[in-house]
């Protein structure tokens, strides 16, 4: 059985130590998230395509996954994370879903 927290932890290093560079690193690889989302944050998708596991991203500080894995995130990715949250890389967002409004509106000329 591969050790998940050292999967883990390599593919966080892989990706850089700066926010632009991570950024860079993300966008390569295809992957997005929502913001403030910590079950489909862009770090708690990249990591489940990385070890197959799901990830929970909780106040930027630290990831836990369903095993009770815990890794502390280094401060280059806790900015890419707070900087993500901003709106700063709006191209690494997946889009939220759009729900019908319920109410009707009569438009009348």
């Amino acid at each position: 059985m591969t050790d998940i927290r050292a999967t883990a932890q390599k593919a966080l290093r892989s990706l850089g130590t700066d926010p632009d560079e991570i950024a860079d690193s993300l966008r390569l690889r295809g992957i997005t998230g929502y913001q403030r989302c910590s079950t489909k944050c862009i770090i708690a998708n990249y990591l489940e395509v990385e070890t197959g596991e799901p990830w929970v991203v909780g106040g930027g500080a630290h990831t836990l996954n369903d095993l009770n894995t815990f890794i502390f995130l280094g401060s280059g990715m806790r900015a890419f994370i707070n900087r993500f949250d901003a709106g700063h890389y709006p191209d690494l967002e997946t889009p939220r879903p759009v729900h019908p409004s319920p109410w009707k509106i009569l438009v009348t000329a």
